[in-house]
């Protein structure tokens, strides 16, 4: 359960980044190698896309959707924060896959969504963290002082 949640804190942290400073991007571009590209680029120079960019008239139509705080973004430090947007979109993702990988064997519920549903992410896999440390620390730690106590365990 440990290696499970490992990364929870850095996607709960994240969020509140974004929750700062709203980055909106259409669908998508999570599934278009040329439009994630076209960030990195933008990222690095503050334009998505050089004089000579061919074949790439659906990235452009996608990058256009992309918004900061409501605005498109119009310097190499806020395609930097959409970079991050989406960088934390593959994290969000990759955990809901091992999440939902163990989700019968461990009795948990499913996790559902990208960002938009981080806020439910973040308060199950927490309530699955706290339930996690209430059965491993301190339910062998009542055990041991009730034998303290209990001569005989009750029934």
């Amino acid at each position: 359960m440990e290696e499970l949640l490992s990364g929870l804190d850095e996607l709960i942290h994240a969020r509140a980044e974004f929750l700062m400073h709203p980055v909106s991007v259409p669908d998508e571009i999570f599934d278009n190698p040329k439009a994630i590209e076209a960030i990195k680029n933008a990222a690095l120079t503050g334009k998505p896309f050089g004089l000579l960019s061919f074949g790439a008239a659906e990235a452009k139509r996608h990058i256009q959707r992309v918004t900061i705080d409501g605005r498109a973004p119009v310097s190499a430090e806020e395609w930097v924060h959409v970079n991050r947007f989406i960088i934390l979109h593959g994290q969000v993702r990759a955990f809901c896959i091992r999440w939902n990988g163990v989700t019968e064997l461990l009795s948990i519920p499913p996790l559902h969504g990208g960002l938009a549903g981080l806020r439910q992410i973040e308060v199950t896999a927490t309530l699955a963290q706290k339930a996690h440390r209430l059965a491993t620390h301190y339910d062998v730690l009542l055990s041991s002082q009730a034998l303290e106590i209990f001569t005989e365990m009750p029934h």
